[in-house]
């Protein structure tokens, strides 16, 4: 198991993806899944937190995002989460003002963003590596002839680490 699974698994538990699932023997994996892999989450998350010296940086681009960035009726920025990833849409009538004061940030903090880059590089390596084996030992698996037929693909694509044949 990767450690980007963790992550995938533990969210994907928070955003209630397995709340619908039915099935004695598989909600009881999940939840002992959950309970068992919570902390090894919370380091590998840990790992992945910019420092300090990245944060006027991110601060400067989140101001952006929230100057020139699509907003919700509640006046909110519009924010998009993919795989634990942000995504802002910028309109079409804010694009030239967006790019020039981004243009003029990415100029001001050209070291940093170079920084930042290498380390969500290593990053998402680190996420690719695969846990330590007595964590992989601590997971529950339950058998394939007890998931109930009803799952969605990204129900059983995400729970796929501990489904034994």
């Amino acid at each position: 198991m990767k450690k980007k699974e963790v992550i995938e698994f533990i969210e994907a538990g928070k955003n209630n993806l397995f709340a619908s699932i039915r099935g004695t023997k598989l909600v009881y994996a999940i939840h002992r899944n959950m309970a068992k892999l919570s902390s090894l989450y919370e380091s590998i998350k840990k790992m992945g937190e910019p420092g300090e010296e990245f944060k006027p940086y991110l601060k400067a681009q989140w101001e952006l995002f929230e100057k020139y960035g699509e907003k919700l009726p509640s006046g909110q920025l519009k924010v998009i989460s993919v795989d634990g990833k942000f995504d802002v849409t910028i309109p079409t009538k804010n694009q030239k003002q967006y790019a020039a004061a981004d243009k003029a940030m990415k100029e001001e903090f050209e070291e940093v963003i170079l920084k930042y880059n290498q380390f969500n590089k290593k990053y998402d390596e680190f996420i690719q590596t695969d846990i330590e084996t007595e964590d992989q030992e601590r997971i529950h698996m339950v058998k394939y002839d007890d998931l109930p037929d009803n799952l969605t693909f990204r129900q059983l694509e995400t729970l796929n680490f501990m489904i034994s044949e």
